[in-house]
């Protein structure tokens, strides 16, 4: 699932090679090609900062006539990952010309092409809140930061994520992933479920049960909150469909990525956006 709280931006390096140096390397790029495809792969449906002609140079400057026909697959992959990129484009334009990156993303071997468009990308990145975006590079291509540090009149820090160093892309995909923790006040009690609910008073205050954790089944409210309905409202809520109960879950924010829920039974109090998503608008209750 696409994280919404950041901007995935590559290196252009990761597909566009200085084929010497991969001609007299070809173990540890076969390496880089393993991060490649595991990167593709967890971040599918996330959001890229990218252009039309950044993705056309990608596609012309990769090397796959290069591989040997063992890792033509690698390269299957990647392709289609570049078709899939052209539904995330944005427009940028270069209006700061002197613009210095450390670690460069200019490379020296890049076509003058390819460095017009990574210089839009940097210009948007410089012009924009950073801390909404992750680089993402590899270890033969960086230095020994975990910062892209953009200059101009002015400094910003980039994150990055150097995809085959350690487990650090393993580890961040984990950082951002929300976490189910139960809260006690929504345990399952006949106090707390939905006869009780259609049985209350409107005028007092009441706290339903998750009815996903009747059974204590951690798992089955993880896979709800791993598909929900990817938009925070009121900047700690997020929604998520129980398919076994055919009620939705509110899952409200405990602290950092941690996050506890309760079954929703009042329809009126799902947004429209939730109910689209997942087609259900009404309750057999409501």
């Amino acid at each position: 699932m696409a994280n919404k709280d950041y901007i995935a931006v590559l290196d252009a390096s990761l597909f566009v090679w200085d084929i010497a140096d991969y001609k007299g390397n070809e173990h540890d790029y076969r390496l880089i090609l393993d991060s490649i495809s595991d990167m593709v792969i967890k971040l599918s449906d996330q959001s890229f900062l990218v252009t039309k002609e950044f993705i056309n140079e990608l596609i012309h400057y990769f090397p796959y006539s290069d591989l040997p026909e063992c890792l033509w697959e690698f390269g299957n992959i990647i392709y289609k990952f570049f078709q899939k990129l052209f539904g995330k484009v944005i427009n940028a334009d270069s209006t700061i010309e002197n613009l210095v990156s450390f670690p460069n993303q200019k490379k020296p071997y890049f076509s003058s092409s390819l460095k017009i468009e990574v210089n839009k990308l940097l210009n948007h990145l410089y012009q924009n809140d950073a801390k909404n975006h992750i680089y993402f590079s590899s270890l033969r291509f960086w230095d020994d930061t975990d910062t892209l540090k953009l200059l101009n009149t002015n400094s910003k820090k980039v994150r990055a994520i150097l995809i085959d160093k350690e487990n650090r892309l393993k580890d961040f995909i984990s950082e951002c992933r929300l976490i189910f923790d139960h809260h006690t006040k929504h345990d399952c009690s006949e106090h707390k479920n939905l006869d009780a609910w259609l049985r209350r008073d409107i005028n007092q205050k009441f706290d339903s049960q998750l009815s996903s954790f009747c059974n204590g089944d951690n798992i089955k409210v993880q896979n709800i909150l791993d598909r929900r309905y990817d938009q925070c409202f009121g900047n700690e809520n997020y929604f998520g469909f129980d398919k076994v109960n055919g009620v939705y879950a509110k899952f409200r924010l405990t602290n950092a990525n941690i996050y506890h829920a309760h079954d929703e039974y009042d329809i009126n109090n799902i947004p429209e956006e939730v109910k689209n998503h997942f087609s259900i608008h009404k309750y057999s209750w409501s």
